[in-house]
């Protein structure tokens, strides 16, 4: 099996606080097409996001 592999053609820094930071990476695919990776950064933690209403 090939190894999916992603490379950042891009980073932004979106936030940059005491405990996260997020920022917005331009990612190019292996099939050479791009994408866009909103990420969160945190020393340590789960994130739990509750969702009450199916919204289409």
């Amino acid at each position: 099996m090939k190894k999916f592999e992603e490379k950042t053609i891009r980073s932004q820094p979106i936030f940059q606080g005491n405990i996260i930071s997020v920022q917005v990476d331009e990612v190019a695919l292996p099939d050479g097409n791009t994408s866009t990776r909103e990420i969160v950064r945190h020393p340590g933690a789960v994130g739990v996001i509750a969702v009450t209403e199916d919204k289409k």
